[in-house]
């Protein structure tokens, strides 16, 4: 029974390290080279996960995070007045319409990013 647990847990971290080779460190420059029709790539999708973790767009103004990540798009052609949305990734599936994600970042009033999540 020991054996069996013990394997489990190798193959846990077997599977759990080849997992984690799809996330990368976030560098802006490869961050911005990789929009427009390189958004279908994996790119972005890939550093995503550490520019969150690191919390690297909290407590920036907008043009400090234009600087890292480039410019806001809109959102279903919807403006916000306290949000703006980054776009990640474009997927194509068997639908007509693409499934995008982006980073949502939520302002406060005086324009300091207070909140970063991402939504598709």
């Amino acid at each position: 029974m020991k054996q069996i647990f013990r394997i489990s847990i190798l193959l846990f971290a077997i599977m759990l390290s080849f997992s984690c080779q799809n996330e990368k460190t976030f560098d802006s420059n490869k961050w911005k080279q990789s929009g427009g029709e390189s958004l279908m790539l994996d790119t972005r999708k890939e550093m995503v996960s550490d520019l969150l973790k690191r919390k690297i767009l909290l407590h920036k103004s907008h043009n400090e995070i234009v600087e890292l990540i480039g410019s806001p798009v809109n959102y279903n052609n919807t403006v916000f007045e306290f949000k703006e949305y980054y776009p990640v990734q474009e997927k194509h599936g068997s639908d007509i319409d693409p499934i995008i994600t982006y980073v949502e970042i939520t302002f406060d009033r005086n324009g300091i990013s207070e909140a970063v999540q991402i939504v598709e």
